[in-house]
């Protein structure tokens, strides 16, 4: 029983830290790394298409090697995230199940630490 235990584990680690996720498989709080480095942007006219950009009420710049915290799920495709201290409500996170396009060149989901 143990030993399926572990394995079960370990496919959920390699699973977040390969992106084929499934939303209620998800340990929150999910880390992830950005790549390269992506702006975080407003928009008015609800146009969140910028690969590499993320969109919220505020504005910010997340570095290439710098990481942030997804804390929540959303809807549709939204999530909040935890940067330096502060938070943001996200309007698309593409690397969330259900995107075609999990922009993996931007966004890099760290495996969980399963002792924690």
């Amino acid at each position: 029983m143990a030993t399926l235990r572990m394995l079960l584990l370990a496919s959920l680690v390699a699973t977040n830290a390969g992106h084929a996720l499934d939303a209620g498989m998800l340990k929150l709080p999910l880390t992830v790394e950005v790549t390269q480095d992506v702006p975080v942007k407003t928009s008015t006219d609800g146009d969140w298409s910028q690969r590499g950009t993320l969109y919220s009420t505020t504005e910010t710049r997340i570095e290439k090697g710098q990481r942030f915290q997804m804390i929540e799920i959303g809807n549709e495709g939204g999530c909040r995230i935890s940067f330096q201290g502060l938070e943001y409500e996200v309007f698309s996170c593409p690397w969330l199940p259900g995107f075609s396009d999990q922009q993996k060149d931007f966004f890099l989901l760290l495996p969980v630490d399963v002792h924690q």
